[in-house]
């Protein structure tokens, strides 16, 4: 006669034979599920990364097939499928983009989709150049992490890529058109529409027809205060020269001798006592000056345009320059 407890202990061998069948077969059907969701999310990567990279590509392709200073604006978007970072990347003497993405398999590893241009000739102002993604001197990176307005222009026989408008800040934007005339200007040099005669501060830019640079001009004019203050941030562009008329002529506040970005503060005199700085660059540039120092809180700041127009800037509000 068979006894009770040798039937259970039977009874829980087979139950735990069948519950492991059971589990290997979920744990199987587990992995195919995850394996096909990888696969069907690298899949739709891959087409975002291959339209965003003609995206670009046609855009490029467009602006440059047209004439000199025409432009057109276009938008990235803040990531790939399943919020996934990415990158824009051009490459000297290379037509082409290239779009670096992460992947769902292979440990989130770089995949790269490319499109050719019609031109190598590509240069980026965009702040988000300046973030630290390029691995060589060759190469103009650009980290996105989050949505980014382009505008391209055709200019001096390449592409810029630029912000939407010459002016930005939080609350407001607009253009502004550059000065030009056959050589450089001076902190001096001050618009003749400019109401000189109370505080005032302008800024403007200045393109030199003889070699065709470009020139950010800071002239200011405080009555009531003892510096001017700014720092300056997210600078790109090639600076060929920095002109300052400090009273040390040998050691001016703003000079190519450390790096441009930083605080910077000049000592003012009297009224009509013009002061500042002319930042001369080989053919475009882009930086920021933050708001809460300085000039930007004691004075009014204005941006003015050859066309005689002029841009009233926020005083609590960092400000965004380009050109072109």
């Amino acid at each position: 006669m068979n006894k009770p407890w040798k039937k259970r202990g039977q009874v829980s061998i087979e139950f735990m034979i069948v519950l492991g069948i059971v589990l290997t077969i979920f744990i199987i059907l587990g992995y195919i599920v995850y394996r096909n969701y990888v696969k069907t999310s690298d899949l739709k990567v891959y087409i975002y990364g291959v339209r965003l990279a003609n995206h670009i590509a046609d855009n490029i392709n467009t602006i440059n097939a047209v004439g000199e200073g025409h432009s057109t604006s276009f938008s990235l978007p803040p990531s790939l499928y399943g919020n996934r970072g990415y990158s824009v990347s051009f490459y000297e003497n290379s037509s082409t983009v290239y779009v670096v993405g992460t992947s769902f398999s292979r440990g989130g590893g770089a995949v790269t989709f490319s499109s050719p241009i019609s031109t190598a000739n590509i240069n980026c102002l965009l702040g988000e150049c300046n973030m630290g993604c390029n691995t060589s001197r060759v190469e103009q990176c650009i980290a996105v992490n989050r949505s980014l307005d382009i505008r391209l222009v055709k200019y001096q026989g390449g592409i810029y890529m630029t912000q939407e408008n010459n002016v930005m800040q939080a609350s407001s934007e607009g253009s502004i058109s550059p000065f030009t005339g056959e050589g450089d200007v001076t902190v001096g040099s001050i618009p003749s529409f400019v109401e000189v005669g109370e505080d005032w501060n302008v800024m403007y830019v200045h393109h030199n027809r003889l070699d065709d640079t470009v020139s950010l001009v800071i002239s200011l004019n405080i009555t009531s205060g003892d510096a001017a203050e700014y720092n300056i941030y997210d600078m790109v562009g090639e600076v060929l020269e920095v002109q300052s008329n400090e009273a040390d002529p040998q050691n001016p506040e703003f000079s190519l001798s450390r790096p441009l970005e930083g605080a910077w503060n000049n000592d003012l005199g009297g009224l009509g006592d013009v002061d500042g700085a002319v930042l001369k660059f080989r053919d475009g540039f882009h930086l920021c000056i933050e708001s809460g120092s300085g000039t930007m809180t004691s004075s009014d700041w204005k941006v003015v345009s050859s066309d005689g127009s002029s841009m009233l800037l926020d005083k609590e509000e960092d400000v965004c320059l380009a050109y072109p």
